[in-house]
């Protein structure tokens, strides 16, 4: 096989790829009613449908990194996809909401090794000069899919069976496979195997795991509930001893010492950001639910435009990320969707879907433009042997953002919401506007965030 036929055949497969697990984590929000009636979930239950894969994929994406540093990035690949393959047909033929959350989990655990790699795939077939626009291409049909997920699953649960969303799976998994092996003939392991860090995967896997699942829980239990700060405390403290580790060690898990370079620390910060703001669609579906009283099939209807734009948005940012280095597409991105996040935030008690409109638009337009160039610049500031790594690293940035937007804007629109002041004074459509609006205000500053690094933080050159 050529090489322009690797570069297409890869760029289908990890898009592919991309637009599974984000079907699946987007069209499940929008089943979830139909997944409680069918096995009588609890509202607990129901919540862990959706956080028994979130979690694994916070904690072991670091690991799978660092895996594929020591086994390579194409078995590494394979071993998740196989795993998350087989987790999907768990999940079609669960007959239990305890099957399904296991099947769930076991999805988790696939994604986050195929996900801390699948980056690294493309730099394989690609050269650096291309690299910008092939990420850009592949991160753009996983972002579309992303925000046409609700209505996907929208349509599939109304009209057929929620197991559906499970079931586009089962043909894709081989299919991408196939795709990979027929572009990566053989793994890239490095000569000198260093030792693995026992201890220090313990102490994040642990400390971690804490703190994820305190950020996922404060959610029901609120900020103030003992087991929310005892879990978030211990969580902590083994997280600092794994980072006190990790500092002392000269092969540890993750060598945090790469944060010194202005670019990587930048780069990572910004993802972490902008997955917040990413995360943030789940309550933009919602917002179209309870305060326009919008079907779940008309709301994934009217979230398009957040998704559309992003097709062509991820092309360009990713060739001008080629032609120009990651700082410009970046500043541009997070200036237009901290503009977008304002407009959802003040407009939002209007009512008002021509207003959402222009914020909607401000993310399709924005985030594509943030995210691939920032993936691009964190991979492109370290040493070959370190990719690996570095992939597991902001990848874990990344699934800690989705675990504070469910921490922090979700905490804030919750409380509001069950507010008994505000209660006394609106109905509940109105109500949910305004805790939305303080969400989105919250998300805004996530947003500005991102701004100032990437204003501050990434080289003005193309390096």
């Amino acid at each position: 096989m050529n090489t322009n036929s690797k570069k297409h055949l890869i760029l289908i497969a990890v898009s592919l790829f991309l637009c599974m697990i984000f079907i699946d984590e987007a069209s499940v929000a929008v089943t979830l009613p139909h997944i409680q009636a069918t096995f009588h979930l609890t509202s607990v239950q129901t919540q862990w449908v959706m956080n028994a894969m979130f979690l694994p994929i916070a904690v072991l994406v670091l690991f799978g990194g660092k895996l594929a540093d020591h086994i390579g990035t194409r078995r590494t690949f394979t071993i998740g996809m196989l795993v998350f393959w087989l987790a999907s047909i768990l999940c079609v033929f669960s007959n239990s909401g305890e099957m399904l959350i296991i099947g769930r989990a076991l999805q988790g655990i696939g994604i986050s090794f195929a996900l801390a790699t699948y980056a690294v795939l493309i730099l394989q077939v690609f050269p650096q000069s291309e690299s910008g626009t092939a990420l850009g291409t592949c991160a753009s049909y996983g972002a579309m899919f992303l925000a046409i997920g609700p209505l996907l699953g929208g349509a599939l649960a109304d009209y057929l069976n929620w197991r559906w969303v499970f079931a586009l799976n089962i043909p894709l998994g081989p299919v991408i496979l196939w795709m990979v092996y027929k572009c990566i003939s053989k793994d890239i392991v490095a000569k000198e195997q260093v030792p693995f860090d026992i201890q220090g995967l313990l102490l994040f896997l642990i400390g971690f795991t804490l703190i994820i699942y305190a950020l996922m829980q404060a959610v029901v239990l609120g900020w103030s509930n003992p087991m929310t700060i005892g879990l978030l405390g211990l969580g902590v403290i083994l997280f600092v001893m794994f980072i006190l580790s990790s500092l002392k060690r000269n092969f540890p898990l993750a060598n945090l010492r790469l944060f010194k370079n202005r670019t990587f620390l930048s780069g990572t910060v910004i993802l972490l950001c902008t997955q917040i703001i990413v995360m943030c669609l789940t309550y933009w579906a919602i917002w179209l639910q309870k305060s326009l009283g919008l079907s779940a099939l008309v709301a994934g209807f009217a979230l398009l435009p957040a998704g559309l734009p992003i097709l062509l948005m991820g092309k360009i940012g990713g060739k001008w990320l080629d032609k120009f280095g990651p700082r410009k597409p970046i500043l541009l991105g997070t200036v237009i969707t901290f503009i977008g996040m304002i407009i959802l935030a003040s407009t939002a008690q209007l009512h008002s879907y021509w207003f959402a409109l222009i914020g909607f638009l401000g993310y399709g337009i924005g985030a594509p433009l943030i995210i691939s160039p920032s993936i691009a610049a964190v991979l492109g500031s370290v040493k070959p042997e370190h990719i690996g790594m570095a992939s597991g690293i902001l990848n874990t940035m990344r699934q800690l953002g989705a675990a504070l937007c469910f921490a922090i804007v979700g905490v804030v629109i919750t409380n509001i919401y069950n507010s008994k002041a505000y209660v006394q004074h609106f109905h509940h459509g109105n109500l949910y506007s305004i805790a939305f609006s303080y969400g989105m205000m919250t998300a805004s500053i996530f947003a500005f965030i991102s701004l100032i690094f990437a204003w501050k933080g990434l080289p003005h050159k193309k390096t």
